[in-house]
């Protein structure tokens, strides 16, 4: 076992020695030994652990606009921090080097921090706020939980980057310390969820739902894939499901795609399109529709 290996959250233990993962909708179920989708939380011995707790493998000092977030502190830097595994598998995923790494192989035995540490070393470099980010947020949850609680405590903020596929019950005890969020829309049909993404769309939308209703600092992002999710009817029905079910005043950011993960052969994202993207937004009654990586 990895001496880095820590007692996970929101598990249910069964009779015959699995566990079943009530973290997000994949809602797995691990024999002894056995990892999830995620490929961070496991079975160890009837217990459920997670390889992910403070074993961070990537940390850096980015500008808040860099989340990204157009309307929450700008102009200041945030502490961001992002360790492996994802519970999502999108096709083109754009930080793939870690959300398909793996604690048990190239990073074995990684030293983990502890949320005192990283509080200490976001306000050393004079961040006001830590950031969840780079791989999806929700599989360290417990550290995110812990190191949340403490940087409120020490007048910091916090911001979550998330892809949204959370259980409901498990997102309302991740959400209580966080400030603001983006979360990463992928697709807005459930076929290109489930064929390319390997999850579900509803479920997202669920917690999305959940997050605005605490009037917490919100922003969406959908990176645009050509020929998969930048045909107008699903940019119009994306719209017109954040104006009528968040508010159009929601900020939302389309960004270009460039070639990752299974993509290689994709084509960017062409400026013109997302120029187009935004007018279909707009014409939808969105009023705060912002552009990246054009």
């Amino acid at each position: 076992m990895s001496e880095s290996l820590h007692h996970a959250a929101f598990a249910s233990k069964m009779a015959d020695g699995r566990v079943a993962c009530l973290l997000c909708p994949h809602n797995c179920i691990l024999a002894d030994q056995q990892y999830g989708i995620c490929r961070v939380r496991c079975n160890i011995n009837g217990e459920m652990m997670t390889a992910s707790y403070g074993t961070i493998a990537a940390v850096h000092v980015d500008p808040v606009e860099k989340k990204p977030l157009a309307d929450f502190m700008p102009g200041t830097e945030t502490f961001s921090i992002g360790t492996l595994g994802c519970n999502l598998d999108c096709d083109w995923c754009q930080n793939d080097s870690l959300s398909r790494c793996d604690y048990r192989t190239q990073y074995r035995n990684m030293k983990a921090y502890s949320p005192q540490e990283i509080v200490r070393a976001a306000r050393n470099n004079g961040c006001p706020s830590i950031s969840y980010t780079y791989n999806e947020p929700a599989v360290f949850a417990e550290f995110v939980i812990d190191t949340a609680k403490l940087a409120h405590e020490q007048g910091l903020k916090n911001i979550l980057v998330s892809n949204g596929f959370i259980n409901l019950k498990a997102a309302e005890e991740l959400f209580i310390n966080i400030d603001a969020a983006n979360f990463d829309v992928k697709a807005f049909t459930e076929e290109v969820y489930r064929q390319r993404i390997h999850g579900a769309l509803s479920p997202v939308l669920e917690c999305i739902r959940y997050f605005y209703s605490t009037g917490k600092h919100l922003e969406l992002t959908m990176l645009i894939v050509p020929g998969v999710n930048d045909d107008p009817e699903e940019i119009r029905n994306f719209a017109l499901w954040v104006k009528n079910e968040l508010s159009p005043e929601v900020i939302v950011h389309f960004t270009a795609f460039h070639p990752a993960g299974r993509t290689l052969n994709v084509p960017r994202t062409r400026p013109d399109t997302l120029f187009a993207i935004r007018s279909c937004a707009e014409e939808c009654g969105l009023k705060n529709i912002r552009l990246g990586n054009i």
